[in-house]
């Protein structure tokens, strides 16, 4: 399915499902948004629940990974597009020290959270969900000193 409002954002969603990192099911069922049905149209295509196509239009528009029967779940503070953007920075900005201040780590983490946070505020007035667009703040937790030890554990990894 094919929008019939097209956004910058959406080439940018479309690039993140050829690299396997969202679902074709997560765009047919923003792009069916998009194009006017609503959320009980939807529903019924994907045997979901109205709570449901929300969480899965908001993980989508935040670059969140989503699939039918997923439960809800934490949330993590950066999509894993963002996660390896914040690899990419943090290890130009060490520069072969192999370390940054966490204060520099932590505003590199709330840059990438504020440009996917206005990101998804585009994505989410294309498919009609303002209600969506409200809670969004609420959707990013602030980065903490125990979220970059978890991350640069993870980061370390691969």
């Amino acid at each position: 399915m094919q929008p019939r409002t097209r956004i910058p954002e959406f080439a940018e969603l479309e690039n993140y499902k050829n690299l396997g990192l969202l679902t074709q099911m997560q765009l047919d069922l923003l792009y069916r948004r998009v194009n006017g049905e609503s959320y009980q149209q939807i529903r019924n295509v994907y045997s979901i629940s109205k709570t449901t196509v929300a969480r899965a239009i908001m993980r989508t528009a935040t670059c969140r990974s989503w699939t039918k029967g997923q439960s809800g779940g934490g949330m993590t503070l950066l999509s894993l597009p963002d996660e390896m953007q914040f690899k990419k920075l943090v290890q130009e900005m060490a520069d072969d020290l192999n370390c940054i201040t966490t204060s520099v780590a932590i505003a590199v983490c709330t840059e990438l959270q504020n440009r996917r946070l206005k990101f998804a505020a585009r994505v989410l007035i294309a498919a009609r969900c303002p209600h969506l667009l409200a809670k969004l703040d609420d959707y990013c937790p602030s980065p903490s000193r125990g979220w970059l030890n978890h991350i640069a554990t993870r980061l370390s990894n691969y």
